[in-house]
C-alpha cells in the first residue's frame, strides 16, 4: 500500500465518488453549520470545479454511468429540507444544474435531509432522514429527454444501494416512509433493512438483520451479486438474492465500529472499511482502514492526523479514496488515495 495523492478541502469530507473512468474524484462536505462544498479533482490534486453553498452540507454524491451527470444529496440545519440535484457536467467550465427535488409534502417535513443518492435509468433516487418522520425513500422520473446513462454501480459508502432490480436501505426504530414523488408510505418502525424490488412492481421487504445495532452503510458488489451491509456494533453483513428475496451468506465484526465508511474493490471481492478515532484531550484524530476478503482480515493500516468520514473505490484499479476531517467540526477536510497491494499487506502507519 502507497499513499499517491493528497487533498485539501475546506471542511469535512462525507462523500466521495470516482467517475467511471477513474480520471475524476468528487469529494462533499461541509459541517454541522453548513459551509457546504464540492470538489472535483483529477491526479496530482488538480482543482477541475468548485461549488459551495453557504447554508448547506452535502452528504452524498453518484455519478451516472456515462460521467455527465452527478446526482447530488444535501442538508440544511438552519432551512430544514434540502433538495437533491443532478449536475450537468462541462469539459472547461463549471456545472450547472441539470434536475432538482421539489419541496416535499408538509407531513414529511421539517428538516427533510438528504443522505443518499443514486442515478438509475431514467430515475434519481433519494434517501432521507427527517427529523420528526423517520426515514424516506423517494424515486423521482426524470424528464424524457434526460440524457442519464443508467446506474453506475457505485462502490462507494453510501445510504443506499442497487442490487439487479433490487433497491436497498437501512432503517431505524423511527417511522420509515417510502415516497414516489408525493406519494407517501409508511412501512415500519423497527430497524433492520428496507428491499424494494422494481421488477415486482415495487414490492417492499422489511427484513430483520443479524447486526446488533442500526445500519450506518450499505454497498454492493453488483460483479459478484452481493450487497453488504455496516453497522454501529462492528459488524459486516453479506446478503445475496435468492428465491424469496435477500439472504445472508456470512456475518462479521471488525476490530474496531466503523463509522458508516466502506467501500467494494473493483475485483476479486474486497470490502474495505474505516473506523476514526478522535482525542480531544490531545487535539489528535486517526483512522483505522481495514480489507477483508470475506470474513479474513487480509490488511490493515493507519491513517494518522485523520478521521475518516467517506471511502471510494477506483472502478478499475485497486485504489481507493479516504475522506475525512482533522479535528473539530470546523476544522479543514482531507481526501487521500492509495494504491493497495493484495498480495503483500500488512500493518502499517501513514500520515
Amino acid at each position: 500500500m502507497h499513499r499517491i495523492d493528497h487533498y485539501e478541502t475546506p471542511r469535512s469530507v462525507f462523500a466521495l465518488a470516482f467517475s467511471p473512468d477513474g480520471a475524476r474524484l468528487v469529494a462533499g462536505g461541509g459541517c454541522f453549520y453548513g459551509f457546504g462544498f464540492l470538489r472535483c479533482f483529477q491526479s496530482s490534486a488538480q482543482v477541475v470545479w468548485t461549488l459551495e453553498e453557504k447554508q448547506e452540507t452535502f452528504t452524498g454524491v453518484s455519478f451516472d454511468a456515462a460521467g455527465d451527470h452527478l446526482a447530488i444529496a444535501s442538508l440544511s440545519y438552519r432551512f430544514g429540507y434540502a433538495p437533491a440535484r443532478i449536475l450537468r457536467l462541462r469539459r472547461d467550465a463549471p456545472p450547472v444544474t441539470f434536475f432538482r427535488t421539489p419541496q416535499p409534502p408538509k407531513e414529511i417535513e421539517p428538516y427533510m435531509m438528504a443522505t443518499g443518492v443514486l442515478l438509475d435509468s431514467g430515475k434519481l433516487v433519494v434517501r432521507r432522514n427527517a427529523t420528526f418522520a423517520g426515514h424516506t425513500f423517494e424515486s423521482f422520473d426524470l424528464p424524457d429527454d434526460a440524457p442519464i446513462c443508467g446506474l453506475k454501480h457505485e462502490r462507494a459508502s453510501t445510504r443506499v444501494a442497487a442490487l439487479g432490480g433490487l433497491l436497498a436501505t437501512g432503517f431505524s426504530g423511527s417511522s420509515t416512509l417510502l415516497a414516489s414523488g408525493t406519494n407517501i408510505e409508511r412501512i415500519g418502525d423497527v430497524a433492520g433493512l428496507a428491499v424494494i424490488n422494481r421488477d415486482a412492481g415495487n414490492e417492499t421487504q422489511l427484513l430483520a438483520t443479524p447486526h446488533e445495532g442500526v445500519i450506518t452503510a450499505i454497498t454492493a458488489d453488483t460483479d459478484a451479486g452481493t450487497l453488504y451491509t455496516f453497522a454501529g456494533d462492528g459488524s459486516i453483513v453479506a446478503w445475496r438474492d435468492s428465491d424469496t428475496g435477500l439472504a445472508v451468506t456470512a456475518r462479521w465484526h471488525t476490530a474496531h465500529a466503523p463509522t458508516g465508511a466502506a467501500c467494494v474493490l473493483a475485483s476479486g471481492g474486497y470490502v474495505v472499511t474505516a473506523q476514526g478515532e478522535s482525542s480531544v484531550r490531545n487535539n489528535a484524530s486517526s483512522s483505522r482502514i481495514e480489507v477483508w476478503k470475506g470474513a479474513e482480515l487480509v490488511g490493515a493500516w493507519t491513517v494518522e492526523g485523520m478521521l475518516a468520514r467517506a471511502l471510494a473505490a477506483h472502478p478499475m484499479l485497486p485504489r481507493i479514496a479516504v475522506g475525512g476531517k482533522t479535528q473539530g467540526s470546523l476544522s479543514p477536510g482531507i481526501v487521500r488515495t492509495f494504491d493497495l497491494d493484495l498480495d503483500g499487506f500488512g500493518g502499517q502507519t501513514v500520515t
